[in-house]
């Protein structure tokens, strides 16, 4: 199991959305048009939104 997996199975059910949110843009294949620095600074920029 990866860390994200584990992360996204410590998350509440009422945090359904970012279990999504989590797995749309870090998962494996996930938006494959953006590089890694790309999809960190969006998750970064998620959780400070959240």
């Amino acid at each position: 199991m990866s860390l994200l997996e584990a992360l996204r199975q410590e998350l509440p059910d009422y945090a359904k959305d970012i279990k999504l949110n989590l797995g749309s843009l870090l998962g494996a294949g996930a938006v494959p048009e953006l590089t890694p620095a790309q999809r960190w600074g969006s998750a970064i920029a998620a959780a400070i939104a959240a």
